[in-house]
């Protein structure tokens, strides 16, 4: 009964819209990656390979 309650709440809902988005957000970055060349915006380029090396190692 615990369970239920704390799953139905509106703090609950919105952890796991947030976590949704997040993760949307993930895979966009992998989808940008695989089908952009790092010359066109190296900074960005590099700081979202890294994040998805982090995730990937995290796992």
């Amino acid at each position: 009964a615990d369970a239920a309650r704390l799953t139905s709440s509106p703090l609950w809902r919105c952890s796991k819209n947030l976590s949704l988005f997040t993760y949307g957000w993930f895979v966009l970055g992998i989808i940008w990656v695989v089908n952009s060349s790092s010359a066109s915006c190296t900074g960005a380029y590099r700081l979202t390979v890294a994040i998805i090396f982090q995730a990937f190692l995290r796992v």
